[in-house]
């Protein structure tokens, strides 16, 4: 039942594109182009219709270059909601909730988790918003209102597993995943329906972001826009490490958006928070410190346009995220999308290297107090501790997902099967 009312729901989206698009001040198009005047990099986009999978690894995935598989939600089940056209922020809220709903169907609603706007006009870093755990229903509603942002919910971990494969399917290119089909071998093996896993679902008014940030442990990540629009600005690893942070090592930059391109994006959100439409608190937000950055040269001021890699994704699009690139995303709009954190063959070294470094910090902050361990083997475990509490990850974790997937890899070949399948997939 609850498969059959995420069809439904997906079904009328199709409705969107006959919706007139409530773009704001400025056309997207305008946004793209004073992005293209200030020499920052477009984000290839690539049509999954011509380019094969295999491309896309070869020419993105392989040497962590960023791009946009455009049609790789062709086979979704929920597809229908991927419109090109546009619609109205309420349109597509009622589309949306339609489609999570679906999800459970007369099954018990779960809590998700909702961050707030801030109530200033300043821009809060990455981690720092409030957040709250709110029934399903009431978060929903807040959406709609403009009033906070569902954000990292574990759709497959808490929806019925059937509802969830209703849902989305693993973009072909991005499915050689160890990290979430080590969580699933481990809930097998529990005979749970999962214990943790690293896909979520990302709901958002206009107006709503995510500051500047790498992925968690370094990983790399993919995020498909079921319906909405987002900005995507993103800085390679090689110029991050250089510009982003201080000298102790701490981020230091809390947006990449240059000035003229935050005068733009004022003409576009401005109109959502007018007195002729529903108050929308994460809008009003968004434009007060878009009016800061637009007025005065911030701390992104440091970091060359050139070097800054920008994208509008839309709907039916698929953002694939090279591990340790750093990046920014403004809903452009009322914004449904899948994303997942995800390892590889190709993005492993990235991890490690992460791992790596985060190790060294963590004995050199605690070298002081080395000698008051029994043995070296003490001394490695309690790195190892704080290493996992600092950065999600430590060495016997990147040991664990790599040996659990070449088992499997050893069983399939063996038996003759298929590789990798996930339980989204």
């Amino acid at each position: 039942m609850a498969a059959a009312a995420v069809s439904a729901a997906a079904a009328s989206a199709a409705a969107v594109s006959a919706v007139g698009s409530s773009d704001g001040g400025v056309a997207v198009d305008e946004i793209e182009g004073v992005a293209d005047a200030l020499g920052m990099v477009r984000i290839p986009v690539v049509d999954a219709g011509v380019v094969s999978q295999e491309a896309v690894w070869a020419r993105y995935v392989a040497p962590s270059l960023p791009c946009i598989w455009r049609g790789g939600m062709h086979d979704w089940p929920c597809s229908a909601a991927a419109s090109r056209g546009g619609g109205s922020d309420s349109y597509t809220a009622e589309v949306a909730g339609g489609i999570l709903r679906g999800l459970f169907g007369a099954a018990a609603q779960p809590t998700v988790p909702l961050e707030r706007p801030p109530a200033g006009g300043e821009a809060a870093g990455y981690g720092a918003a409030v957040r709250e755990q709110l029934p399903l229903e009431a978060a929903l509603a807040a959406v709609a209102r403009g009033d906070g942002y569902l954000k990292d919910w574990h759709v497959v971990r808490d929806a019925p597993a059937a509802a969830s494969r209703a849902l989305y399917r693993v973009p072909s290119p991005f499915a050689d995943d160890y990290l979430n089909f080590y969580y699933d071998t481990v809930a097998r093996v529990a005979g749970a329906t999962a214990v943790d896993d690293y896909r979520f679902v990302y709901y958002g008014p206009r107006g709503s972001r995510t500051p500047v940030h790498h992925d968690v442990m370094y990983s790399a990540s993919w995020s498909a826009n079921v319906c909405g629009t987002k900005l995507w600005l993103m800085l390679p690893p090689e110029v991050s490490r250089d510009t982003l942070y201080d000298a102790w090592g701490d981020l230091c930059v809390n947006t990449l958006i240059p000035p003229p391109l935050a005068a733009a994006l004022l003409r576009y959100l401005a109109p959502a928070t007018g007195d002729h439409v529903p108050h929308n608190a994460c809008a009003a937000a968004a434009v007060r410190w878009l009016t800061t950055v637009a007025a005065a040269s911030p701390p992104a001021a440091v970091v060359p346009d050139a070097a800054l890699h920008v994208a509008v994704q839309r709907a039916g699009d698929v953002m694939f995220v090279p591990p340790g690139w750093h990046h920014e995303v403004l809903n452009l709009a009322t914004t449904l999308s899948v994303n997942h954190n995800w390892f590889c063959a190709a993005s492993l070294g990235a991890t490690w290297g992460f791992v790596a470094r985060e190790a060294a910090a963590v004995r050199a902050s605690i070298q002081d107090c080395r000698d008051t361990y029994a043995s070296p083997l003490e001394w490695e475990c309690h790195v190892q501790l704080l290493l996992r509490l600092n950065a999600a990850a430590n060495a016997d974790d990147v040991r664990l997902w790599c040996r659990a997937a070449s088992i499997h890899w050893f069983d399939c070949i063996s038996l003759r099967t298929s590789l990798p399948t996930h339980k989204c997939s």
